[in-house]
């Protein structure tokens, strides 16, 4: 798969990922995505990020590896074997931690409907999550939920899910939480045009999604076999995620309990897409000239 690189510079003074973690509430899961280890509910220092891209000086790495950088991070794809198996251990390692089951397999060839997002300092991967497509087989989530899912399928929606999310407590914040939830957009809205996003998550951890991403719960809880954990379904309409990164992505300082300020502004996530399409990305191309790209405000709405 291609990679793009958007390299940033902070205007404000460099924090190390490190001093983060506590300053912010961090989440792992694996096939239910919203395990949180909480810290305290201070908000990270605002900085001020320009919208500039540049695909010089990468730490060391190969720039085509990239998706974005930050002052002392990057966000990349998974885009091999290796690097699937450290997201794997990843989730492992935060799954042992809150004793649920996860075998930590990844498939050698890799399913071409899914794509795994990292967060890393070089080779170290600290965060991870990954994007599923609706296919012939379906969704993970449809194991438990399919009667609700295909709801929305039969009224035409366009549906994918987010699953295998995970983040050490030791690194992450609410800055890389969003990179993460935006890159994630960009893959299943921007760029392949779905309508709704779906997500299995532990009970407790359904007011986070609720409060910080407008999540709303339409699967009752039940037990997921996966992890052997309770689990409950939540959904929110792509239009609406657009919205939010409209009115505030890039804005840390309006953050007001909501996640979407720590997105991208629209800005920098047109340079990404931009990158992406110069670096041979059908579906980027396609979503520079307005195919492809996230539904209008009419398409958030599927008449049940």
């Amino acid at each position: 798969m291609s990679a793009i690189v958007a390299k940033q510079r902070h205007a404000a003074s460099e924090q190390p990922v490190k001093k983060a973690a506590a300053e912010s509430r961090l989440y792992d899961s694996c096939n239910i995505a919203g395990t949180i280890a909480s810290k305290n509910d201070s908000e990270p220092a605002s900085v001020d990020i320009p919208p500039e891209f540049s695909p010089d000086s990468f730490s060391g790495a190969d720039p085509e590896d990239l998706l974005f950088e930050r002052s002392d991070f990057q966000f990349r794809f998974a885009s091999d074997h290796g690097r699937r198996n450290r997201s794997s251990a990843l989730i492992q390692r935060m799954y042992a931690w809150r004793g649920y089951k996860c075998d930590g397999q990844v498939d050698p060839d890799h399913d071409a409907d899914e794509v795994t997002l990292q967060a890393c300092r070089d080779e170290h991967v600290f965060g991870t999550l990954t994007v599923c497509f609706d296919t012939t087989g379906g969704l993970a989530a449809d194991a438990l939920y399919r009667n609700e899912i295909d709801a929305y399928r039969k009224a035409g929606a366009k549906v994918c899910e987010l699953t295998r999310l995970a983040v050490d407590p030791e690194y992450g914040s609410k800055e890389v939480l969003g990179a993460l939830f935006h890159l994630a957009y960009i893959q299943l809205g921007v760029m392949r045009g779905r309508s709704h996003i779906f997500i299995e998550v532990n009970p407790r951890h359904v007011s986070f999604y609720r409060r910080m991403l407008n999540f709303r719960q339409i699967g009752e809880c039940r037990t997921c076999p996966r992890v052997d954990a309770p689990a409950v379904l939540l959904h929110v309409p792509v239009a609406y995620v657009a919205e939010q990164i409209a009115l505030c992505g890039g804005h840390p300082e309006k953050a007001v309990r909501s996640l979407y300020p720590y997105f991208f502004s629209s800005e920098e996530e047109q340079g990404i897409t931009r990158r992406l399409a110069g670096l041979g990305y059908p579906d980027a191309s396609a979503a520079l000239h307005g195919r492809g790209r996230a539904p209008g405000a009419n398409a958030g709405t599927v008449n049940l």
